[in-house]
């Protein structure tokens, strides 16, 4: 018998949030690794889910940041985050 609690996938700011505590990165560290606004970063992560997901953001993160299993972790936290926008 599988007793086993599953727990939901983070959303896209928890993901992020994760990933800075790992490296020890402020939003601006982030930012800067990506190529993009320290405001962003903030705001994605201060959003409980986004209207539109930012895949070109989630793709350059993949290619610059990630570790093959962060990866993994990020393609469950993009399902994740489909099925709440399209739940509504």
């Amino acid at each position: 018998m599988l007793t086993k609690t599953l727990t939901k996938p983070p959303t896209i700011g928890e993901f992020l949030k994760e990933i800075r505590a790992m490296r020890e990165w402020s939003q601006c560290d982030l930012a800067n690794a990506l190529g993009v606004n320290q405001s962003y970063i903030s705001m994605l992560e201060s959003t409980e889910y986004f209207k539109k997901p930012p895949l070109n953001f989630m793709k350059a993160l993949s290619d610059s940041v990630l570790l093959a299993k962060e990866k993994k972790r990020m393609l469950e936290v993009l399902y994740a985050e489909l099925d709440r926008y399209i739940e509504g």
